[in-house]
């Protein structure tokens, strides 16, 4: 809720915020004052002064600890029951259960995206951003879930119900964009109140036919979506479906599109393989790649999706269900609404256009493989905190 602002000599410091909607508090250095803005609009705020005739600079009102506050125990948690189970929003070597009792010890602490850090920073941010979640449909009425999707529509059977039967999409509405500090299950990377939720069905018992996903991604774009998430692929290129992207990227609305799990060295799978996603593959809470994640000449970046180190499932990610509850799954489809949410999330906070958002989650995430990017990870595993304050490689 604040920024920092200096007026230029020949101005008066009181005519900036009625400028901008803001309000002028203490004077910091000379010329420098705090200016209170409305929460989430931070970033908007300061662009909008960028371009303001009687300012010289403005800048958020950063916020700087001795390290990362989440590393030496002191940030608070979310109040969500299952919290202590998401490694893969912050891991310390463990796995807790609700009461607090350890489960089982994870591979690598700090193995994660660092979202702990970003929550403590953000709190209860009322920025908005509408989530499409292009798959097999959302369960709305599920309770992390519940008051955040939107209206939507099947393409599969042509009806405006885009129930979910199969749990695949409310698995990734979850991690994308389940609600934070309800006291109830996970809370998803975009967690804020008015984080919305676009459901379109594009996959039904027969799979998803690149037609209804190219008309739900025309959908999502013209009907308020932000962002999209595509966890599904194939191996053929359809030309239908990467005009859709395009369609999609015209309106300002970035695809987000997972590798694929099939293992592959070097091939990515369709439509993450196309220049217009961002193609995700997937880290285990070891920090490594994860063993059917594809490679390839196209991936953009990484984000944990899970891997078998447990034989109980943990080391999978946890998130909502299609039958009101939660289960423990792994893919690049996992992978894939970690970095969604994180779009969101950038939106949400006041970042706007398709490349911005690209070149933020890229040139902030952690790098883990060689130096830069490589075909295992990209430009590396997000970071949620990293992105949020653009502290780049």
């Amino acid at each position: 809720g604040q920024t920092v602002v200096k007026s230029k000599p020949a101005a008066h410091a009181a005519s900036v915020p009625r400028a901008s909607g803001g309000s002028l508090g203490n004077q910091v250095l000379d010329r420098i004052f705090v200016m209170s803005v409305p929460a989430g609009r931070e970033l908007t705020v300061v662009a909008a002064l960028s371009h303001n005739p009687n300012v010289e600079f403005a800048e958020p009102d950063y916020i700087r600890t001795t390290g990362l506050p989440c590393s030496l125990g002191d940030c608070v948690a979310p109040l969500d029951t299952y919290f202590g189970y998401k490694w893969d929003h912050h891991n310390d070597g463990t796995l807790n259960n609700s009461t607090g009792a350890l489960v089982v010890n994870t591979g690598k602490a700090d193995a994660d995206i660092d979202w702990l850090e970003a929550h403590q920073q953000l709190g209860a941010f009322t920025g908005s951003a509408v989530i499409g979640i292009i798959d097999t449909g959302v369960y709305g009425a599920h309770v992390d879930l519940a008051g955040r999707v939107l209206p939507g529509y099947d393409f599969v059977n042509n009806d405006a119900d885009p129930a979910d039967d199969d749990g695949h999409g409310t698995h990734v509405a979850g991690i994308a964009a389940a609600a934070g500090d309800n006291n109830l299950g996970v809370t998803g990377v975009a967690y804020g109140a008015n984080v919305k939720i676009l459901p379109v069905k594009v996959c039904g018992p027969s799979g998803c036919p690149t037609s209804a996903i190219a008309s739900g991604i025309r959908y999502a774009a013209d009907n308020g979506a932000n962002v999209i998430n595509l966890s599904l692929g194939g191996r053929f290129g359809s030309t239908t479906e990467q005009q859709a992207l395009q369609y999609a990227l015209s309106k300002d609305v970035l695809p987000l599109c997972a590798t694929g799990n099939d293992g592959s060295p070097k091939n990515i799978s369709y439509p993450a393989k196309f220049a217009e996603c961002v193609a995700v593959g997937a880290t285990d809470w070891l920090d490594t790649k994860a063993t059917y994640s594809n490679a390839g000449a196209e991936i953009d970046v990484s984000a944990p999706g899970g891997d078998t180190e447990d034989a109980s499932g943990y080391s999978y990610i946890l998130s909502t269900y299609n039958d009101g509850g939660y289960a423990f799954v792994a893919g690049t489809s996992q992978a894939t609404p970690q970095v969604t949410g994180l779009a969101g999330l950038l939106y949400a906070t006041g970042m706007r256009g398709t490349a911005n958002l690209r070149a933020r989650i890229q040139n902030t995430a952690d790098d883990l493989g060689t130096a830069g990017w490589d075909k295992n990870f990209g430009h590396g595993r997000i970071n949620v905190y990293r992105a949020i304050n653009n502290f780049t490689n």
